[in-house]
């Protein structure tokens, strides 16, 4: 039960967020053609993937990569491309960016502001901290599981002297093992069913409490 009540908060949440027009464009999460729709395309060094997720566009592809990803299993939410709960997600992120919540509040830097350097995310933003748990861990989790290809290895970019962020999969498991097996849990169903027929993987109640064990998780570093 407590599985639809999250997927059913996240729908409220894309529909309420899709109507306030700075969240969007073209229809579609801010930013979200300057994405990219390629693993590949995500930065590199010494063969693992180094995404940063202190800058805009780079927090947000990791979206797109995910939903991409879980796109075919989502079969159950409906017919439209943009059926999937995932889509909450990067349309929550849009949100923050437009009401000035992934700025720096110490007023220290410009990061994050629109007449400053307007595409970082601050560390040191509350929200910034929030959604960093509903971005970068689950897609460590997906990298781990196979959904972004095959051995697949990433690590997150942190800003200088920045700490209390894991980058890897292994020091998330670590660190916060709780949210980390229940995406762990999503995503090898996903990953059991990839090389079949489309599936319905997300729609048992099996995943419950997913994405809000997570988000209170953030609050409570």
């Amino acid at each position: 039960m407590m599985c639809a009540v999250v997927l059913g908060l996240l729908l409220a949440c894309a529909v309420s967020l899709s109507s306030s027009a700075p969240v969007l464009d073209n229809g579609m999460p801010l930013m979200w053609s300057q994405t990219v729709d390629q693993v590949s395309a995500l930065p590199k060094q010494n063969d693992v993937v180094t995404p940063d997720p202190w800058t805009f566009v780079n927090r947000m592809s990791l979206y797109r990569l995910l939903i991409a990803a879980t796109d075919p299993y989502m079969g159950c939410m409906g017919t439209n491309a943009t059926d999937s709960p995932v889509w909450g997600l990067p349309l929550q992120l849009a949100w923050m960016k437009t009401s000035g919540r992934l700025a720096d509040p110490t007023g220290a830097t410009t990061c994050g502001l629109e007449t400053g350097d307007a595409s970082c995310i601050s560390p040191q933003s509350w929200w910034s901290c929030v959604n960093y748990f509903v971005s970068a861990l689950p897609f460590l989790s997906a990298a781990q599981q196979g959904l972004m290809g095959a051995d697949v290895q990433v690590t997150m970019q942190v800003p200088e002297g920045v700490e209390g962020y894991c980058t890897t999969y292994t020091e998330c498991a670590a660190s916060y093992p709780d949210a980390m097996t229940k995406w762990d849990a999503f995503f090898q169903r996903a990953s059991k069913h990839r090389d079949g027929p489309e599936t319905w993987f997300i729609c048992p109640l099996e995943y419950n409490g997913l994405i809000s064990d997570s988000a209170i998780l953030a609050r409570a570093t």
